[in-house]
């Protein structure tokens, strides 16, 4: 506390007094916890007493808890907003993890990886292993830049990509110009053999589409082969860096068979797959065709869903009655259906869709050059073939442990 102020100041402390021109100055510290926050600097009007002083101590005590609870409440509340945006930021990262990760790992299997922290591999009793190749790539590819190749590439691989999630089917992996899917994986489903056979069909037409618009601007374009198979396999992931979720067994070298021994522009299954979907489409039996490392197998074309069963004129969409098929009724109990329904319908009257026509004879036409080896290989298959509602049993998953112990008599 200064009475009067002296006139022999310098400095600082002088430039404060011509400014302010104080008669006298008062200053406490206002100090919290033994640190000073804050001074105070007052211009008395009278001169004080010792206990003035003392009561404006005590006031600056009060106004320093003040001003120390001020800053302690914006200091909680800023650690306050940073937690919230951390927390914000946290969720938002880990859901772009989790979205990442259910890209390259069916939903199932990622939500066992984020659980556990591994994946149990799982063998599957049956399943359909779909394989693509473009016929003509290479030669194509070459006249194209890079950047047009993967633009085409990537085209096509997108369009597969939403018509195989439509029908079920998981997508595997790209290997160069090649496509891999399967049905009936991760969650079994004993309609994978259909959906395997619907995604070709689709797979087939848009190729067909493309070229044509392609060839109208003059430019040419590659044609697909495509092979099915089913059978057992085994599923899981691998790799720590870089996860992927694949399939393991003599079905996936087979299906791969499929497709090489195939033809451009059609849709090759084997005899297995044939058994699950002979009810449902139009098929070409092929004969015993020779393939790479299997020796002869039972081959055979798919033209379409039989029109019967169709909604369209070119065999691609299911109708109501597909869809009862290959739920849980053979042919025997769809023909029966039909007659039922043919008493309300007229000869050659339309479906609902306005589509397909019912007739309760027809069961789809065989091709005029291979009707006596399908005719032949239908009655070899007869004797042991089980009903269609048998043969579409639900594909079990087991874990691999129950296999080893089976296999080990346990």
């Amino acid at each position: 506390y200064i009475k009067q102020i002296p006139r022999t100041l310098a400095g600082k402390d002088l430039e404060i007094v011509k400014t302010l021109n104080p008669g006298s100055i008062l200053q406490v510290p206002l100090v919290v916890q033994e640190q000073t926050v804050a001074i105070m600097v007052a211009d008395p009007t009278r001169i004080l007493t010792p206990a003035d002083i003392t009561s404006i101590e005590r006031l600056c005590d009060q106004i320093a808890g003040a001003v120390r609870t001020t800053a302690l409440l914006q200091a909680t509340q800023e650690a306050r907003e940073e937690a919230v945006a951390s927390k914000e930021e946290a969720e938002v990262a880990r859901a772009e993890s989790d979205a990442l990760l259910e890209n390259v790992l069916p939903t199932r299997v990622a939500r066992e990886l984020k659980e556990s922290g591994r994946v149990e591999p799982v063998y599957y009793d049956s399943v359909s292993v779909l394989f693509t190749d473009f016929v003509g790539f290479t030669t194509a590819a070459s006249k194209m830049s890079p950047a047009e190749l993967i633009q085409e590439l990537d085209g096509c691989f997108s369009q597969f990509d939403e018509v195989s999630r439509r029908n079920n089917m998981e997508k595997l992996k790209t290997i160069g110009d090649a496509y891999m899917c399967a049905g009936g994986l991760p969650v079994p489903d004993d309609g994978h053999a259909i959906d395997a056979c619907l995604t070709a069909l689709e797979f087939r037409r848009f190729m067909v589409q493309m070229a044509e618009v392609k060839g109208q601007l003059g430019f040419d374009f590659w044609q697909i082969r495509i092979g099915i198979h089913s059978g057992p396999v085994t599923a899981g992931v691998i790799g720590q860096n870089k996860f992927a979720y694949d399939i393991w067994g003599d079905t996936v070298n087979v299906a791969s068979r499929m497709e090489s021994s195939g033809a451009p522009g059609m849709v090759n299954i084997s005899g297995a797959t044939y058994d699950l979907v002979e009810d449902l489409f139009e098929c070409e039996y092929r004969g015993k065709v020779q393939a790479k490392g299997k020796g002869e197998l039972d081959m055979y074309f798919v033209h379409r869903i039989k029109p019967e069963l169709s909604a369209d004129e070119e065999g691609l969409l299911p109708n109501a009655m597909f869809e009862m098929a290959r739920t849980n009724l053979d042919m025997e109990e769809i023909n029966a259906l039909k007659e039922e329904m043919s008493g309300s319908l007229s000869s050659g009257s339309p479906t609902g869709n306005g589509k397909a026509t019912l007739t309760a004879n027809d069961t789809g036409k065989q091709s005029d050059n291979n009707e006596a080896d399908q005719r032949s290989e239908n009655e070899r298959r007869q004797s042991d073939r089980r009903t269609g509602s048998e043969r579409r049993k639900h594909a079990g998953a087991r874990p691999l442990s129950e296999i080893d112990m089976e296999r080990e008599g346990w």
